[in-house]
């Protein structure tokens, strides 16, 4: 995992926050408190965020949810080994 989303990870945790970002593709997340709405729809997911735009993923809400939670677990893990 890059540094930048560990430190990020790790500020968040220590706020008591669990679940604050989708992880979209490889490299790339949103920030849930910019994001609408998720809409599955003719094998993609649009993600509407506030302002206005969309994201696009081949993933589902599901496993965007499995995808993100995954990375923090690790994350986690990898602060207490």
């Amino acid at each position: 995992m890059p540094a930048f989303w560990y430190n990020m990870f790790r500020k968040l945790f220590d706020c008591g926050v669990t679940l604050v970002f989708l992880l979209l593709e490889e490299d790339d997340a949103v920030f849930l408190g910019s994001v609408t709405a998720l809409i599955r729809g003719e094998g993609e997911t649009a993600i509407l965020m506030r302002d206005n735009t969309v994201r696009a993923t081949g993933f589902t809400p599901l496993t965007l949810k499995k995808r993100s939670e995954k990375l923090w677990e690790n994350s986690m893990k990898k602060e207490r080994s």
